[in-house]
C-alpha cells in the first residue's frame, strides 16, 4: 500500500515500480491524503483500468501516519495475509518484494520463528548512496540471522519505505498511531510489531527514496520552514520515550535536542516552540486502534477499526 499527497509524478513512478515486481502484490491500495494537484482524478482513471488498484480518498490530509493507519486497516479488513507499505516517493527494485517475502520464509525455516517485519535497503535518489533518513536501528545481536542464503541483519525498527509485515501481527498489536501525523510513526509502529522479537533488514532488497536532499534529522538544522515537522517529531518521540523508557529517556532526548539547536544557532523563538512540544508530550498518549475483519473481504472497505477501549470507528471509502 502507498500513501500519497500532492506528488503525482512520483506516485506514478512508484506504482510503475510496484507493477514491475517479479512477485507482484495481489492488490495495491493507494491512500490519497486529500491531494489537490490532480492526483485524485488520475487515480480514479487508473483504477478503472486496473482491477488490482484500490483508491482510498481521505477527506482531509491526515499526514503519513493517518494515511498508513487507513491503508493498513483497509488491507487487513479486506483479508490480506501480509502488507507491504511505502510512501509515494519510494521506487522499489523489481525483486524487492520477492526478496522480502523470501527472507521471512528463510528465517522461519532457519530459526523456527517469523520475524516481526522485513525491510529493504534504502538508497537515496542517486540509486547508490544509502538514504540517511531511512537507516534501521540494529539490535545488539544484529548478525544472528545472517547466513550465505539469508543476507539479512536483525533490526529493532525501520521506516515505512518498503516494509513488509504480516496481517496477523497487525491484528495483534493494532494499527499505526494516526495522531502522530508525521515523523516517528514508522519507528513506533515497527518497534511495537517487534516486541521481544526483531525485524530483518534484507540487504539485497533495494528501494530508492526520491528525496530532494539526502540528509537525516538534525536539530541543528531546524528552520522556520521545517518547524512544523520538528514539532511533531519532538512531541511524538518524547511521548514514546516517556511511556516506554521512562522520564530519564524523555529528559535525555530533550537535552540532546536542546544542545544540537544551540550548537546550530537555531533562533530562540524556534527553540521555545520545540520546548512547548516537549511539554505537550507529557499529556500525549494515543491508544492503538485495531482492524476489524470485514464479513465481505472483497468489499471496498476504506478502514474499519476498533479502538482499544472497545468503541468502534467506521470510515467510508470517501
Amino acid at each position: 500500500m502507498v500513501v500519497t499527497y500532492n506528488r503525482l509524478a512520483k506516485l506514478r513512478r512508484c506504482l510503475a515500480a510496484i507493477a514491475a515486481q517479479t512477485d507482484a502484490p495481489e492488490r495495491v491500495i493507494v491512500v490519497d491524503n486529500a491531494s489537490d494537484d490532480g492526483t485524485g482524478h488520475w487515480l480514479a482513471e487508473a483504477a478503472c483500468g486496473d482491477p488490482r488498484l484500490e483508491v482510498l480518498h481521505l477527506p482531509e490530509n491526515t499526514g503519513g501516519a493517518g494515511g498508513f493507519h487507513a491503508g493498513i486497516g483497509a488491507a487487513v479488513a479486506e483479508g490480506a495475509d501480509d502488507v507491504w507499505v511505502m510512501d509515494d516517493d519510494c521506487y522499489p527494485g523489481p525483486d524487492a518484494l520477492a526478496l522480502l517475502r523470501g527472507a521471512m520464509r528463510a528465517h522461519e525455516a532457519q530459526l523456527g520463528w517469523v520475524p516481526a517485519f522485513a525491510c529493504s535497503r534504502v538508497l537515496s535518489a542517486d540509486g547508490v548512496t544509502p538514504c540517511l533518513m531511512n537507516t534501521p536501528a540494529v539490535v545488539p545481536h544484529w548478525t544472528e540471522p545472517y547466513t550465505k542464503t539469508l543476507r539479512a541483519v536483525a533490526v529493532r525498527n525501520c521506516s515505512f519505505v518498503s516494509c513488509l509485515f504480516r496481517a496477523e501481527d497487525v491484528r495483534r498489536v493494532g494499527l499505526p498511531l494516526k495522531e502522530y501525523f508525521i515523523w516517528f510513526d514508522d519507528i513506533e509502529y515497527t518497534r511495537r510489531l517487534a516486541g521481544e522479537r526483531y525485524g530483518l533488514a534484507v540487504l539485497d532488497s533495494v528501494a530508492v527514496h526520491d528525496m530532494p536532499r539526502n540528509a537525516g534529522v538534525h536539530w541543528s538544522e531546524l528552520s522556520s520552514d521545517s518547524l512544523w515537522k520538528y514539532r511533531f517529531g519532538m512531541r511524538n518521540e518524547a511521548a514514546w520515550r516517556l511511556r516506554n523508557e521512562g522520564f530519564r529517556s524523555y529528559l535525555w532526548y530533550l537535552r540532546m535536542a536542546r544542545a544540537e539547536m544551540r550548537r546550530g544557532g537555531v533562533p530562540r523563538r524556534l527553540r521555545f516552540a520545540i520546548y512547548r512540544s516537549a511539554l505537550a508530550a507529557l499529556r500525549f498518549d494515543p491508544a492503538p486502534e485495531f482492524p476489524v475483519v470485514s464479513e465481505n473481504p472483497g468489499a471496498n472497505v476504506a478502514a474499519s477499526v476498533a479502538r482499544s477501549d472497545g468503541s468502534g470507528i467506521e470510515r467510508g471509502p470517501g
